[in-house]
């Protein structure tokens, strides 16, 4: 066996000098079943020449152990499992793809030649198992007496073909499966497709394009007819064959067409785009079509339903209008509350009063607790007579309200309180209380009360002097007779 540093010898040994051939030169095969290399026989020296010297990726086993022996081309494909391949057992190489390609193996050792075209394997490369494709062919390899001592394999890998192939295929697959869905959307989507030639005015279309225009299917007509069935006052919206040629359509119209078929005049929607050459010459329009009669009615309907509101719009806004002025222009003060005690409405006489008698003014959105922050006495009130109304009691009080750090004497107020609720009037959504300073007539029915008290006892006096005068002249009635009396004894 040559040394490895020997290329001359390697040359002369195995018939070239091969990677594959100084990698043999590194064994020591002392130990091998075939023995070393100067003995093996002369039928197999050839063929490992032959091997190592084949323009494409090429292995052959030899003997009752298979022994594993492949050419520089065929390195790539074997490096991950390199080590012990070299004369290692084929069968246990290849373990993970043996069960596919045992078969052909047996069937080449049994003198049977075999091609495989494209096989599917799994096969362990660096990590994890890779799918491969593979076209090979298996040979019997003879010795010296006509015996069949090994195989020879010649194989190729295809996965990037087959990959491709497979890519291939499925985007055909897809295509026509969205073909298929196309179609499928477009009846079921009621949906027209036709083409218009530029140079010879001929409209190709799709059944649901005639179903559409309630004509019958042709191969191909006159884009003419279609202006024939298109209402007068609507003919200035399509395109005409001047149009396309002087690339002024419209891509997108509407317009009504009276049906051949049942005489019915429907609303359609067209919309298109234009082909053009390489010079940008219009060549073809494609156009999609759709009957909106439905949308069209629902939109005249909307619009008369639009037009209504506005008016129910104007007239309660007009009434509102009208509440609101009579609001704002009130002495009253007005204040509104939503569930969670935060302001949603108040008039400026409300405000103009709460900021002299608080000293701040309330907020939209800010609870009322907040507002008052400066006076937290105040809001075990706040929660319970609000908490009433927002329960649905309708009430009236009377009560002292201000900061006394801010004013020099509390006035009085009646506060009347309501439930607000939603239009349906079921659900409470707030609560409103109107107020009014009622300080000065508390103190002119105060004032009156007690005018009305010294009044009644000045009455009661001048009766008690009347009653004195009278007992007076009574008593002086009595006594005068008696006096007379006691005169006439004394004369006596």
């Amino acid at each position: 066996m040559p040394k490895p540093s020997d290329k001359a010898a390697i040359e002369r040994y195995f018939g070239t000098d091969t990677e594959m051939a100084r990698l043999m030169a590194e064994i020591d095969w002392s130990t091998h079943p075939l023995g070393s290399p100067e003995g093996w026989p002369a039928a197999m020296r050839i063929a490992l020449r032959n091997v190592l010297a084949f323009p494409e990726p090429m292995y052959i086993t030899w003997g009752e152990h298979h022994s594993f022996f492949f050419n520089d081309l065929y390195l790539p494909i074997v490096r991950p499992r390199l080590e012990g391949a070299i004369g290692g057992r084929f069968g246990e190489i290849w373990h993970d793809i043996w069960p596919h390609i045992e078969p052909h193996f047996t069937r080449a050792m049994a003198g049977e030649a075999t091609r495989i075209v494209d096989m599917h394997v799994s096969m362990l490369g660096w990590g994890e198992a890779v799918d491969h494709w593979w076209t090979f062919c298996f040979a019997p390899i003879y010795d010296e007496e006509g015996a069949i001592a090994g195989v020879q394999c010649i194989t190729n890998e295809t996965t990037q073909n087959m990959l491709k192939s497979l890519a291939e295929r499925r985007a055909a697959e897809a295509l026509e499966e969205s073909q298929r869905i196309l179609h499928r959307a477009q009846e079921a989507g009621k949906i027209g497709i036709f083409f218009i030639d530029v140079a010879t005015n001929q409209l190709i279309g799709n059944p649901e394009f005639f179903r559409l225009f309630g004509m019958e299917p042709v191969p191909s007509m006159d884009s003419k007819v279609i202006e024939t069935i298109v209402v007068p006052e609507d003919v200035g919206l399509i395109n005409t064959q001047d149009a396309r040629r002087e690339d002024t359509v419209k891509l997108k119209v509407e317009y009504r067409i009276r049906r051949p078929s049942d005489g019915e005049i429907r609303w359609i929607e067209r919309r298109g785009e234009i082909e053009r050459d390489e010079e940008g010459r219009p060549v073809r329009v494609v156009a999609v079509v759709q009957d909106v009669t439905e949308r069209e009615a629902a939109r005249t309907a909307l619009a008369e339903l639009n037009a209504t509101l506005e008016a129910r719009v104007k007239e309660r806004t007009a009434e509102r209008n009208i509440l609101a002025r009579i609001v704002e222009v009130t002495d009253s003060f007005v204040f509104v509350v939503d569930t969670d005690f935060r302001w949603l409405a108040f008039n400026e006489a409300g405000v103009a009063e709460f900021v002299r008698i608080f000293g701040k003014a309330p907020r939209i959105g800010d609870r009322i607790h907040d507002t008052l922050a400066r006076v937290p006495e105040e809001h075990a009130a706040i929660d319970s007579v609000w908490g009433r109304a927002l329960a649905g009691e309708e009430f009236t009080m009377v009560a002292e309200f201000g900061d006394r750090r801010l004013v020099s004497e509390l006035r009085t107020y009646e506060l009347k309180f309501n439930a607000l609720r939603d239009e349906d009037g079921k659900q409470i959504i707030g609560s409103f209380q109107v107020v009014s300073d009622i300080t000065e007539r508390v103190r002119a029915e105060a004032a009156y009360r007690q005018i009305q008290e010294t009044l009644r006892q000045s009455q009661k006096m001048d009766a008690m002097g009347q009653l004195t005068g009278g007992v007076a002249h009574d008593f002086n009635n009595l006594l005068t007779p008696i006096i007379g009396s006691l005169d006439l004894l004394q004369r006596r």
